[in-house]
């Protein structure tokens, strides 16, 4: 009885911690799938696929730094709360200080980076005009990333839900505004987000001021003495972050790149799919968020049944989830197809390849589910292992790329060992079934 009343009261902790992460995380594909019924609802097809290679350079170079996010989650839950404060001040500034030789990067090599994708020269030049804009927002999505991480390893996912549900419902009603009602075309579509991603930031500062009693003007006034220091101890902790998302993003930069030169449509195609699994993915982050937050906090009270019982528990969920994905995506197909695309052959090219997007949740989740535990556990060594093989399997796969349901193929394949591969190497540690120490 006891047991049982404890597995209760970890899957209520886990689902208060989940839903608001799993409700503000799927704000941000909608944003997505929102610029593409905008976009796609435009007289050509090339808006659209201009967008998805310009999100697509934006999104590889600066998620980077999407360690900034799962290293201070993984910190904070690892730490007693006097040191919340300073760990707070010390990643957003540090943000701030990577941002600056981004936004350079951007405005001096933007459309040399772009003409790597090989696109026509209009998909080119949508791709230009929507990233000149975006790439404003640089500092403030790095800061973003940091506060949110830090809002989460303190078990406050109600802060992250207000942040990312407001400013992304501004970002679609300013999209929707700008796009089609004003026709400013793929550079209001990055204005708005822009916009967005500045509410975004004056919600966090809020936050920290009134709900976690920390003021805002500490982050720029704290003096920064030995802060060279702790930086250089927050990349050391975090390199393997660093490298593994590096891995990750290259490998989705590339699905990109190859689809384009399958043509506009293929380009199109996989656009819309690849946000449908970031549709999937961005829910089944909810409860890795719980996963990162709980393990975290128990292995530092050294609560190993508690700690082992917040993982399976979170693997159960997470693999439920993701078998619901897919069936959602299976009886909605046609309602999404049509909704997001007017183009009758973008259409047709969506319902080819769509197979794909009902594998992709069930052989991705284990991955997901994995990094969020391994966050929690301070174990990064494991995901970046784990993304090298991954990787590895992916790229001699490209041997027989031939079609783009074989580039979609290989992305299946690259999810499904990456979880794969995280569990063997847990497993590998010779204690339990999931190799925890």
């Amino acid at each position: 009885m006891a047991k049982t009343n404890i597995s209760k009261l970890i899957n209520g902790r886990i689902w208060r911690l989940s839903w608001p992460m799993m409700l503000s995380n799927l704000c941000v594909p909608l944003l997505a799938l929102t610029d593409t019924f905008v976009l796609g609802h435009l007289d050509q097809a090339s808006a659209l696929a201009g967008v998805a290679l310009a999100s697509n350079l934006f999104v590889s170079i600066v998620w980077i730094f999407g360690f900034l996010r799962m290293g201070t989650t993984s910190v904070v839950a690892r730490s007693s709360r006097n040191e919340h404060s300073i760990l707070l001040t010390d990643t957003v500034r540090l943000s701030a200080v990577i941002a600056i030789p981004l936004v350079a990067l951007f405005a001096l090599f933007g459309p040399s980076l772009l003409s790597l994708y090989g696109a026509s020269a209009e998909v080119s030049t949508q791709a230009w005009q929507y990233l000149a804009v975006r790439s404003l927002s640089i500092p403030l999505v790095l800061m973003n990333y940091s506060l949110l991480g830090w809002f989460i390893g303190r078990h406050d996912s109600r802060t992250p839900m207000v942040v990312l549900i407001t400013s992304n419902s501004i970002n679609i009603v300013l999209d929707i505004w700008w796009v089609l009602g004003l026709g400013w075309g793929v550079a209001g579509a990055a204005l708005a987000t822009v916009t967005a991603d500045s509410v975004a930031f004056v919600i966090c500062m809020w936050a920290v001021a009134k709900r976690h009693r920390v003021s805002p003007l500490s982050i720029v006034t704290a003096p920064l003495v030995k802060a060279g220091e702790r930086w250089a101890e927050l990349f050391r902790v975090n390199s393997r972050l660093f490298i593994r998302t590096l891995l990750i993003l290259a490998v989705f930069a590339y699905i990109t790149a190859v689809g384009a030169r399958f043509g506009e449509l293929a380009l199109a195609a996989n656009a819309i799919i690849l946000q449908l699994l970031a549709v999937a993915a961005y829910g089944l982050d909810g409860v890795a968020n719980a996963a990162e937050a709980m393990v975290g906090r128990y292995a530092r009270y050294k609560r190993k049944w508690l700690r082992d019982l917040a993982i399976v528990q979170t693997g159960y969920w997470s693999g439920l989830m993701a078998i619901a994905f897919s069936v959602v995506f299976y009886l909605g197909q046609n309602a999404i197809v049509t909704g997001l695309t007017s183009i009758e052959a973008l259409q047709q090219t969506v319902n080819e390849y769509y197979f794909w997007i009902l594998i992709l949740p069930i052989a991705s989740f284990a991955s997901y589910w994995y990094d969020g535990v391994c966050l929690g556990l301070g174990r990064t060594e494991i995901m970046l292992q784990s993304m090298f093989y991954a990787v590895i399997l992916f790229a001699a796969g490209q041997i027989f790329v031939a079609s783009n349901h074989h580039l979609l193929l290989t992305l299946v394949l690259f999810n499904l060992v990456r979880g794969l591969a995280q569990w063997w190497l847990l497993g590998r540690r010779k204690s339990n079934l999931l190799g925890l120490s």
